[in-house]
């Protein structure tokens, strides 16, 4: 399953990744699901395999969808 990073941590419009390895609008992969507290594993920017809450992620149809609406589509 693919998510794409809507919340990282240091965002700034200019960067890319920030120190948490996340990138706003950049998708992942999902390698698993936390056992517990709502995570994700994803393998972030720096190709480390890292736990990140699922509130900071939306599903890649949702962000197409967002991405339209931005468009007036």
């Amino acid at each position: 399953m693919k998510v794409v990073c809507i919340e990282p941590f240091g965002f700034r419009k200019e960067s890319t990744a920030d120190r948490n390895g996340l990138g706003y609008g950049i998708s992942y992969d999902v390698v698993s699901r936390a056992p517990f507290g709502g995570g994700i594993k994803i393998i972030n920017d720096f190709g480390k395999q890292h736990t990140y809450k699922r509130s900071r992620f939306i599903t890649l149809k949702e962000w197409r969808e967002r991405q339209l609406n931005e468009i007036g589509l």
